[in-house]
């Protein structure tokens, strides 16, 4: 399967795998912010980064970590590739700190991220 062409074929993989990794523990929704469905992308022939956003609530087990009824608002960032077979690969990156900090599982950070700057195409972090 080639890379896919357009946007909304990345974005549904993507959205695909995102729904079947968080959904279950975390039920809720994929989004993907506006910089990248208007066109702006990190790509090269044979990837492309698609960023995305999870919105849910800790309902279910995740890993050891009983469900909390938190509400959670995941970052993160799919790699997706074509290997020399031409089979598409996703590499899923995530903001797993600040999930764990909201769950409570981890206390404190030297460092914070601009959640909004993220969100709007924009990477900034600041020491705390």
């Amino acid at each position: 399967m080639p890379l896919p062409d357009d946007a909304a074929s990345a974005l549904q993989l993507v959205h695909d795998d995102v729904r079947a990794a968080l959904a279950t523990s975390f039920p809720g929704e994929v989004t993907t912010p506006a910089p990248f469905e208007a066109g702006l992308r990190i790509a090269s022939a044979t990837t492309v980064a698609v960023p995305w956003q999870w919105i849910g609530r800790h309902e279910q087990p995740f890993l050891d970590i009983p469900a909390t009824g938190t509400a959670v608002d995941i970052l993160g960032v799919t790699m997706v590739r074509e290997d020399d077979e031409g089979t598409i690969v996703l590499h899923r990156l995530v903001d797993w700190l600040s999930l764990y900090q909201r769950l409570g599982v981890v206390v404190g950070s030297s460092w914070t991220l601009d959640r909004s700057a993220i969100l709007a195409g924009s990477s900034r972090t600041t020491p705390a």
